[in-house]
């Protein structure tokens, strides 16, 4: 009897704490100027193209005085080549982008998923030997997971979430939100269990490591 009990007690605060989570895993606000420009650099994880434009309004503005955008590859509609004839007529308010891009752009063109931009994030910034806080661009709802996957590779360095409110087009949001809460909570597990996907982030690893020797 007490068993049962405690086990319902458990079961309630296991669906109570999923349903709090549910209400604030995206809660995040844009943080202020000062933070930002606290920051060594700005990380863009690829998904929709108006993280890209954030990164490089910030960067544009002196607020972070470099850029990484990790997953640059045809799975996210988005190639080097194709880089300035994407996000030039975007971005009009950016007098010389080109200059802007070859002076403080850099690229990850492997990772196509959040687990993987965060190994090309890390791989980057061990390869730059850059330390400092960081601030992480991405969509609203894919914040709290992108940081989540950041935070396990890059250890105790600040991550400073900006939000950005991507389009969209689903004809259900609400759905659409609890199937990003739903591989937020995944993504946890798989981060404290990463031994779960070694055999899938083998490849990811080696071709990362492998693109990151050619720069």
């Amino acid at each position: 009897m007490l068993a049962q009990i405690v086990g319902r007690l458990c079961l309630g605060a296991l669906v109570t704490g999923v349903g709090f989570g549910f209400v604030a895993f995206d809660d995040f606000h844009t943080p202020p100027a000062d933070v930002i420009r606290g920051a060594v650099v700005s990380i863009v994880f690829t998904g929709a193209f108006e993280r890209v434009d954030a990164g490089l309004r910030l960067l544009e503005a002196g607020e972070t005085p470099r850029l990484f955008i990790s997953g640059v590859n045809v799975g996210a509609g988005i190639t080097p080549d194709r880089f300035l004839s994407i996000f030039a007529p975007r971005n009009p308010k950016i007098a010389d982008l080109p200059w802007l891009v070859a002076c403080c752009v850099e690229m990850g063109e492997v990772a196509d998923n959040t687990i993987e931009n965060a190994l090309e994030t890390r791989s980057w910034l061990e390869r730059r030997k850059i330390g400092g806080p960081v601030v992480l661009v991405t969509s609203r709802l894919h914040m709290a997971r992108a940081r989540a996957a950041l935070a396990a590779e890059i250890g105790r360095r600040q991550i400073i979430p900006y939000p950005v409110e991507d389009e969209t087009s689903a004809d259900d949001p609400l759905r659409q939100r609890a199937d990003e809460y739903v591989k937020y909570l995944a993504t946890l597990v798989l981060v404290r269990f990463p031994w779960l996907l070694e055999d899938k982030l083998l490849p990811a690893r080696r071709s990362i490591h492998e693109s990151q020797l050619r720069r």
